[in-house]
């Protein structure tokens, strides 16, 4: 099992103005996948907060009413309740009907990357690596919760198991756990710090406590690790973005963001627009 890749929502849209808005989309299949009667869901960055949601017409069409502009996280869910793809999508005043492709295959959490000397040398104990697997599918399924309990016996059983900590950091995450999240990346880091995605990830977590240097420390620091982590540069863009001195740089960091991460290409068309200037 590798390390988990989550892409969560990290902060507020550099837009900021708070005010019902309408999200049409369309969802698209490449593959020509029915795409009538899935179930659309924007979450939002309160804890608790029910999500937005909303059925899709037969050609794939859906409108949704949101509290206001802002970054939020879009799920894609079947009739059976399990995620078929998501992404993060940024509302704002300027905002045109939004495309929503579904991949060939599910995403729900990219994995992969170069193994570390640390996961070589770790041989985790056989029933920590089954909790950490059972953990795999509940969150493929959806149920973050249930993950979050299998990770939390996978610790419990092998506590220098990096790749486990990891996981449940990020489930925490998707649960809007953020403190447990952070030291759990923070163990994770401790055991295996060769690993960029757990960094960035950190970051992400980090924004919603409210360590914003620290943050951007960990940004920097997994993209020295690997300068193609699309994570990195996105949570780094973001950061950069809020200080106006720093735009320029955030422009450069969403740039690169944006080669990995489709979802960085609507939150630099924002950027442009706070900055008063036409997309490069």
């Amino acid at each position: 099992m590798r390390e988990v890749c989550v892409l969560v929502l990290v902060l507020a849209s550099v837009c900021g103005a708070q005010s019902t808005r309408r999200l049409e989309g369309e969802i698209i299949s490449e593959s020509g996948a029915d795409v009538s009667h899935l179930t659309v869901e924007l979450h939002g960055v309160n804890p608790g907060e029910p999500p937005v949601t909303a059925r899709t017409g037969i050609h794939g069409e859906f409108l949704l009413e949101v509290a206001g502009s802002g970054t939020y996280l879009l799920r894609v869910l079947d009739m059976a309740g399990n995620q078929v793809t998501w992404q993060q999508v940024t509302v704002s005043p300027m905002n045109g009907q939004l495309e929503v492709r579904l991949p060939e295959t599910p995403r729900n959490r990219p994995s992969g990357g170069t193994v570390t000397v640390t996961q070589l040398r770790h041989r985790p104990d056989k029933r920590a690596y089954r909790d950490a697997l059972k953990a795999e599918r509940l969150s493929k399924g959806g149920d973050h919760a249930q993950a979050a309990a299998a990770l939390e016996g996978a610790v419990a059983l092998d506590p220098e198991y990096a790749e486990a900590h990891g996981n449940l950091g990020a489930e925490y995450t998707w649960l809007q756990r953020y403190a447990d999240a952070v030291a759990e990346f923070r163990r994770s880091i401790a055991l295996d710090p060769a690993v960029p995605a757990m960094q960035s990830n950190l970051a992400f977590a980090l924004i919603h406590i409210g360590k914003w240097d620290e943050a951007e420390y960990w940004a920097r620091r997994s993209l020295q690790l690997d300068s193609g982590n699309a994570a990195g540069h996105y949570v780094l863009g973001c950061l950069l973005a809020q200080t106006p001195e720093k735009r320029a740089e955030a422009v450069s960091e969403l740039k690169l963001a944006a080669r990995g991460l489709p979802a960085a290409g609507q939150t630099l068309a924002d950027l442009y627009r706070l900055m008063g200037k036409a997309a490069e």
